[in-house]
């Protein structure tokens, strides 16, 4: 009979973070079908409010949102991003765009004193006096959304650095936007003023400092709330300095640009469409307007009767022609005074893009910063960019690049992966866009790729990076491109313990520390450590689970990682008392997905 003496072995599993790792969530928000007292993570279990969710949001997280919700809603500080980590507030997949109805009881909808906050796809709907969207934040943004009724400032943005107004659709009150601060960004907005409704100005720019308002469309403004005050499209004042309005289209607005105290304007690519008793420009304080605003390729088309460029000298000098302005201002030398053609200006609801004759097609000139126009199309179409805020043509109109195909994932490691495909017939580059998101929420995307492979590095290990590929054409200075291609995803094999230090206690107990590479492994995504124990020359040598039966030796054994560390004893056969034994260890997710072998010093087990 063979004597087997039982010792024992502590193994313990330790990452080389402090803390279990944070992820990204998804929050529901659902109006009608929620409640607060559920967990809110799932979407057969939705929180009814937003103060239902803010005990657990956190930055980076995405919440989405359904329903009807009376105004008022004031998001805290708890409701805030970070630099890495924007907090996402957007529709459900699917369904209706969520509704914020705010009236002058409410004085705001929805209002947001965290930075780094992006809200899109919402409806607003306000009466009398109420706000629909106010925030004193910085890096905030509102896009894609819809603001009706007659509130008296729809958009009130006090302050802050960064803040986007972007892709909405707005029924100005007294002011459509209002917003003051530095280094915003005004892009692909409608303003206008309803019919029979009297409003003052579109967009506001007060104490603004480097703004970029761009590919905006601006109508209607023709009665005001007071008689001593003319509607305006843009209105920049209180000492703004540095801003930019370019790419931009109004039409029938008493006054396109009124500027009181501001300096250093960029007017540039515009088209400013006027009808009787209409003015471009009208400056009516002292200040630097003639000295240092920056005017021209604009279209200044005066079609009505006693329409002009605008007023100089503090409003009392009146100037009637292009060819006047310009010998009297100096700018706008290669600005044209023409009909800009617009495909259907007196509908119910303008469509402001050009016909095809227009003679703003082209006649612009490229311009830092403004790369796409109204619709999101890449500028320039043609030769130049086209004035105004729509980009004539598009990339589908004479030339169709088809998408990549065979896309194959191969090889892929711990933190890298190639991806591969097949080129189609017209191709000039390529881009890939990856993250780790099905939604390419937060996605990176790597353009001027030339091979018919792109190797993505740094991805976290045990962790999966969806991505899409897509091939562009460049023609004749234009850029077109092929859809993308249909969503795949690839799962990065596990880190290898980065060392396995066995410590003699003595009395035969030995303690295995298993430390992960880095931070990059992620222990709550189905990973297991498997152990092996074997004689130096490679033999392997049975040992078991303490509490398994007798015969349940194993010259492998798996270790479930649960956290940052555990504790797992075995039992040794006695024969192996006093002889050099040594461990390895890697890190399993599935049969295709294993670490390589991490192995410890060589030991002995010391009997007692």
């Amino acid at each position: 009979m063979t004597y087997r003496r039982l010792l024992y072995l502590t193994v313990v599993v330790v990452g080389t973070f402090t803390a279990p790792a944070t992820y990204a969530k998804d929050i529901y928000l659902d109006a009608t079908l929620g409640n607060d007292s559920n967990a809110c993570t799932s979407v057969t279990a939705p929180c009814a409010s937003f103060s239902g969710v803010e005990s657990i949001v956190e930055p980076g997280d995405d919440l989405y949102v359904s329903g009807s919700f009376s105004g008022g809603i004031i998001l805290n500080n708890s409701f805030r991003g970070t630099s890495a980590k924007t907090l996402t507030i957007q529709p459900w997949t699917g369904q209706t765009d969520p509704v914020i109805t705010a009236s002058d009881d409410d004085i705001v909808g929805l209002s947001i004193t965290g930075d780094y906050v992006s809200v899109s796809g919402f409806t607003f709907n306000t009466t009398n006096t109420a706000s629909a969207f106010t925030t004193t934040a910085d890096q905030v943004t509102l896009q894609d959304s819809t603001i009706t009724g007659s509130g008296m400032i729809p958009i009130s943005v006090a302050g802050g650095t960064g803040n986007s107004l972007i892709g909405n659709t707005i029924e100005a009150g007294l002011v459509g936007i209002n917003i003051t601060g530095s280094q915003h960004t005004i892009n692909r907005n409608t303003v206008y003023c309803a019919d029979g409704e009297q409003c003052n100005i579109a967009i506001s720019l007060t104490a603004a400092d480097s703004f970029i308002v761009a590919n905006n469309v601006i109508f209607n403004f023709v009665d005001s709330i007071s008689e001593a005050i003319n509607p305006i499209a843009f209105s920049i004042d209180s000492t703004s300095t540095d801003n930019v309005i370019a790419h931009n289209t109004t039409y029938n607005n008493v006054v396109a640009v009124s500027t009181n105290n501001a300096a250093g304007t960029i007017l540039r690519n515009n088209i400013f469409a006027m009808e009787d008793n209409q003015y471009v420009y009208s400056y009516t304080s002292s200040g630097d307007f003639l000295s240092e605003t920056n005017a021209d390729y604009n279209d200044y088309y005066l079609a009505g009767a006693n329409s002009a460029i605008g007023f100089v000298d503090t409003g009392t000098t009146i100037i009637q022609s292009l060819s006047d302005w310009r010998s009297t201002t100096g700018f706008d030398t290669n600005s044209i005074s023409t009909d800009p053609l617009f495909t259907a200006a007196y509908s119910a609801t303008p469509d402001l893009s050009l016909l095809a004759d227009s003679p703003a097609i082209d006649a612009g000139v490229d311009f830092p910063g403004v790369i796409d126009d109204y619709d999101g199309k890449t500028r320039p179409v043609g030769d130049a960019p086209d004035l105004g805020a729509f980009e004539y043509g598009s990339a589908s109109d004479s030339v169709t690049v088809d998408a990549p195909t065979h896309i194959v994932v191969s090889p892929i490691s711990i933190r890298t992966a190639t991806i591969n495909w097949q080129a189609p017939d017209l191709v000039s580059y390529y881009e890939v866009q990856y993250g780790y998101k099905k939604n390419f929420n937060k996605s990176k995307t790597a353009t001027n790729i030339a091979k018919t492979h792109y190797r993505l590095k740094k991805r976290q290990s045990n962790k999966k990076t969806w991505f899409r590929v897509r091939a562009a054409y460049v023609s004749a200075g234009t850029t077109y491109y092929s859809d993308w291609t249909t969503r795949n995803g690839f799962l990065t094999k596990p880190a290898s313990p980065k060392k396995v230090v066995v410590t003699d206690h003595g009395d035969s107990l030995v303690t295995v520390r298993l430390v992960f590479k880095k931070k990059k492994i992620h222990v709550r995504k189905k990973l297991t450590a498997l152990v092996e124990l074997r004689t130096p020359h490679g033999k392997k040598v049975d040992f078991r689970k303490v509490g398994a039966t007798a015969d349940a030796k194993k010259q492998r054994c798996k270790v479930k990682l649960t956290g940052q560390q555990q504790t797992q004893q075995f039992v040794i056969p006695a024969q192996y008392v006093g002889r050099q034994l040594q461990f390895r260890v890697r890190f399993k997710r599935n049969a295709s997905r294993k670490s390589p072998w991490k192995k410890s010093a060589g030991f002995s087990l010391v009997a007692s």
